[in-house]
């Protein structure tokens, strides 16, 4: 969901200014520029293109039946590319907020960052399943005909990989970074 993903695209790149301490407090801008490179290419390899997809083939899912009345992003010819650039930007932003913490000594906020939005994230789910928890287009929702998401084994197969594989690689990446700083 688009009000999900923004979020997590932003905490990621916090947790991951957190996982850099080292880097970003040596000065070093090789080192520095090394920790962000390997984070923002993470971002676009593994992050970006799960919510691309979904916003073309499960619209309704991905926009939450929220202001988008249209059954298709066909409909809004912008949305993609602002929500790419929306995307990219906000792993970004992250990153940089969190070096800021990092800088100023206060590596923890940088993390908890990344604990903020995953909670944002769980309340704006939990409080609307009704709307994040369903497929099907604007009309089928109005209308109390929307399907679950879990009705469509397809769909949960591919969310699920998404979230498994993205986890792993999010944790793999934060070791990473935190042994590149090993003295």
């Amino acid at each position: 969901m688009i009000q999900v993903d923004l979020p997590v695209a932003f905490g990621v790149g916090s947790l991951m200014a957190h996982a850099a301490q080292r880097q970003i407090t040596s000065g070093e801008p090789a080192a520095i520029s090394r920790a962000f490179n390997k984070v923002v290419l993470f971002h676009s390899v593994a992050f970006m293109w799960p919510p691309l997809y979904l916003l073309v083939f499960y619209f309704g899912f991905e926009t939450s039946h929220m202001w988008w009345h249209a059954d298709s992003v066909l409909a809004y010819p912008w949305l993609l590319p602002v929500f790419f650039l929306a995307l990219f930007g906000a792993n970004i932003a992250g990153f940089r907020l969190g070096a800021y913490f990092v800088r100023a000594g206060h590596a923890r906020r940088a993390f908890a960052v990344f604990l903020a939005s995953s909670v944002f994230c769980t309340g704006w789910i939990m409080l609307q399943r009704d709307r994040t928890l369903t497929l099907g287009t604007y009309r089928d929702w109005q209308a109390g005909t929307a399907p679950p998401a879990s009705s469509d084994p397809a769909f949960m197969a591919f969310v699920t990989i998404v979230i498994v594989g993205y986890s792993i690689g999010a944790w793999l990446l934060y070791r990473a970074l935190r042994r590149d700083a090993a003295p």
